[in-house]
């Protein structure tokens, strides 16, 4: 089936944790409810969300919005991690997702091209992340990495902490290491 909807006019937002953004937070949290289920309620996901991206360093949400409604949603910060002993910084990019109701209207690809141009105006880090459809991020200049990865800071320390069969990194020309990464703590 071809969708023939139009995508809605949206606004960029690129915006901190903070009680000012407590109602975009609200409505992202929504998002990923509707986008990754639990059994818990959207209270308990909510105080989750807030303690889980409070903890990360530099915590930056991006959203895609019509007025008050999320649309698309993703999440980056701040990782160190390790490559043959050095440290090897990135900023890590978690819980990309678009309406279920809107997909395929190049949603995700716009917020995508938005994270991408902020970073690369910024002159940041490169842009770590896992994900299940490669050619989606290969498209934005994104490039598949093979490097063995583990978390040092696990229980079963040599096990690949990414749940996702694909590792990429923003931009593909970084200059990346060959060789094992220490993730330095649990996928995201």
């Amino acid at each position: 089936m071809v969708k023939t909807a139009r995508a809605p006019v949206t606004e960029y937002s690129s915006l901190t944790l903070d009680e000012a953004n407590a109602q975009l937070i609200n409505a992202s949290v929504a998002l990923l409810q509707r986008v990754w289920p639990t059994d818990k309620d959207e209270a308990d996901r909510l105080d989750r969300y807030i303690r889980e991206q409070r903890s990360r360093n530099q915590a930056r949400m991006h959203l895609l919005k019509t007025e008050k409604v999320v649309v698309a949603h993703a999440i980056t910060f701040a990782r160190e991690t390790f490559s043959e002993g050095d440290t090897l910084p990135v900023t890590a990019l978690a819980g990309v997702c678009v309406d279920p109701d809107l997909r395929g209207l190049g949603l995700g690809y716009r917020l995508m091209e938005q994270i991408c141009a902020e970073s690369s105006r910024l002159q940041r880090l490169p842009l770590l992340f896992q994900t299940e459809i490669p050619e989606f991020y290969t498209k934005l200049s994104a490039g598949l990495i093979d490097n063995q990865f583990f978390n040092s800071r696990a229980e079963q320390d040599g096990n690949n902490p990414w749940s996702d069969p694909h590792v990429m990194i923003y931009p593909a020309d970084y200059p990346w290491p060959h060789g094992p990464i220490d993730l330095n703590g649990a996928a995201y």
